[in-house]
C-alpha cells in the first residue's frame, strides 16, 4: 500500500510541476518499487530466508515490468480516450497494474513452494 501512495504521489506532484503524465508515471512507479521488494517479501508474503534470492528478485523484476506496462498503457488508453482526465486516470491504471502486480508476486514470485 505504501509504494502505491509513493507512485500516487510522486505522479501527482510531478503532473502538477508539467512532466508528462506517462513519464511521471513511470518515475512514481519507480519510486515506489525502490521499497515494494522488501516490503513485499518481508510482510506481506512472509517469504522465508532462502539462498534462492536472486532468481526470486529476477521473477519480482518481470513481474514489476509488466505491471508497469500494464499501468502505462492503462493510463494511455484512458486518457487518451478522453474517458479520464490524467489526474484521475492514475488510479484506473494504479488499479489494474496493483492487480497484475499483486497476482504475479503471489502466484510466482515469492509463492511458499519457490522460498
Amino acid at each position: 500500500m505504501l509504494n502505491t501512495l509513493l507512485h500516487l504521489l510522486v505522479y501527482q506532484v510531478l503532473v502538477a510541476l508539467g512532466v508528462y503524465y506517462l513519464v511521471s508515471s513511470v518515475i512514481g512507479y519507480g519510486v515506489g518499487l525502490t521499497n515494494s521488494y522488501v516490503l513485499n517479501r518481508t510482510f506481506t508474503f512472509r517469504a522465508t530466508v532462502s539462498r534462492r534470492w536472486v532468481p526470486e528478485f529476477l521473477r519480482f523484476g518481470l513481474v514489476n515490468v509488466v505491471s508497469l506496462g500494464v499501468n502505462v498503457l492503462v493510463l494511455y488508453a484512458v486518457v487518451a480516450s478522453g474517458l479520464l482526465d490524467k489526474r484521475l486516470g492514475i488510479f484506473v491504471a494504479i488499479a489494474a497494474s496493483l492487480s497484475v502486480n499483486f497476482l504475479g508476486n503471489k502466484l510466482w514470485t515469492f509463492h511458499p513452494r519457490r522460498s
